[in-house]
């Protein structure tokens, strides 16, 4: 893995997706980590969304 692929790993580990479904929308959204959500056209099925760890993507960012 490369030193860019490292830090886009740390990126998305960094954003807590769930956040702004469960506070700005009350639950009627979909986390994702595409653009789209499954079952919109351009939606790779095996692209899921990082979990949030923001300890991990610390680490990470400073490694890379």
């Amino acid at each position: 893995m490369d030193r860019n692929a490292r830090v886009r790993k740390a990126i998305s580990k960094a954003i807590n997706r769930r956040a702004p479904v469960e506070r700005v929308m009350e639950g009627q959204a979909v986390a994702t980590g595409q653009l789209l959500p499954e079952g919109f056209f351009g939606c790779g099925p095996r692209l899921k969304p990082e979990p949030y760890r923001h300890v991990s993507a610390e680490r990470n960012r400073a490694e890379a």
